[in-house]
């Protein structure tokens, strides 16, 4: 007969009520930032055996399916000859494999996306981690190339050489900030947010070397894609200020649901959730961002070492509004490898 012990459940609550989960505070130096690069590589060169699986697997169904209809044609061709006594496979030979198309963009993007969901896992690491990560990044050696501009690319060779090093690389390009931070609009996240590139600002900082003075060509190579794609970003014509603003206003105004015609918060909202028929549209989403002045590019919000002008990586432009009142609604560059070293 089955029967219920009371007296492990008990043991079993007070053992649960005296115990407090035990929260181990990261620093900088204890992170093992060699098994954030494992991490990263072993999550590429996953979806690079699967991408190369699929790849062949097409290729050899195509050759199959070819065959085939030249072996079907000969059929109605020579019907009356009887059977063919060569080989097809022969006479047309399968051509080698292709090259994988996007292979550096694909590793780059399943590296980075093993490394948000196995690696960072501790939350908001802006007080923690981040000021010791800035120090560090600041003291790393710096180099001019033959432009006589700081050179990204020889930044990363020379700084990334080691596992551990190269751990802290990768952490720096993934995009998704709010994997390690906490609300970007809000001190101290705001100091590390999307639109702060973390290797020019250490720089920036401890040794005074503005954004200017890195070559565009390379910052793909030190700066995180979707930032990087931002500052590089050049339109054909400059949008005027009333563009920005009916813009802006389309993109924070919502299109339908129960607050339909509302509009949200510039000083909270991340992005601009419409922008078709506008001066943002086909405009990369942190340039939207900069340009309309809203969430961490907000004047309530933006520190001077964000890029707020991807034309002048320097520059805190205007404020669009001098004073906007607090509401949360109110009605109205491929680098040609995933990883520098191996270029």
């Amino acid at each position: 007969m089955a029967f219920i012990d009371y007296s492990k459940i008990s043991a079993s609550r007070a053992y649960n009520k005296s115990s407090k989960p035990i929260v181990q505070t990261k620093t900088f130096k204890s992170i093992d930032w060699a098994e954030a690069y494992k991490i990263y590589v072993e999550g590429s060169d996953e979806w690079e055996a699967l991408a190369t699986q699929a790849l062949h697997d097409n290729e050899d169904a195509k050759y199959e399916m070819a065959l085939a209809k030249r072996e079907q044609e000969h059929h109605y061709a020579d019907s009356e000859s009887g059977a063919y006594e060569g080989n097809f496979r022969d006479e047309m030979p399968q051509q080698p494999y292709p090259e994988l198309a996007n292979k550096n963009a694909g590793r780059r993007k399943a590296g980075i996306s093993a490394l948000e969901n196995k690696f960072l896992v501790w939350g908001d690491l802006s007080t923690t981690v981040l000021p010791d990560m800035i120090t560090y990044l600041g003291q790393l050696r710096v180099k001019k190339n033959e432009n006589g501009l700081y050179s990204g690319k020889q930044f990363a060779i020379d700084n990334f050489k080691t596992d551990w090093e190269r751990g802290i690389f990768v952490f720096l390009m993934v995009d998704n900030r709010g994997k390690y931070l906490g609300t970007q609009y809000k001190h101290p996240s705001r100091e590390y947010s999307k639109l702060v590139p973390l290797v020019m600002y250490a720089q920036r900082l401890i040794n005074g070397i503005k954004y200017s003075e890195w070559d565009p060509a390379e910052i793909s190579l030190i700066v995180n894609r979707e930032l990087a794609e931002a500052m590089l970003f050049r339109p054909e014509t400059v949008p005027s200020y009333d563009e920005i603003m009916a813009g802006r206003l389309t993109g924070l105004t919502h299109a339908s649901g129960k607050d339909v015609g509302k509009v949200r918060s510039a000083i909270t909202t991340h992005q601009l959730y419409t922008t078709t028929g506008t001066c943002f549209q086909g405009v990369p989403k942190l340039v939207q961002v900069m340009w309309s002045q809203i969430h961490t590019a907000h004047p309530t919000n933006r520190t001077k070492y964000m890029v707020l002008d991807n034309l002048n990586w320097d520059s805190v432009p205007m404020p669009l509004i001098q004073v906007e009142v607090f509401t949360q609604s109110s009605v109205i560059p491929d680098t040609g490898s995933d990883l520098p070293w191996d270029l």
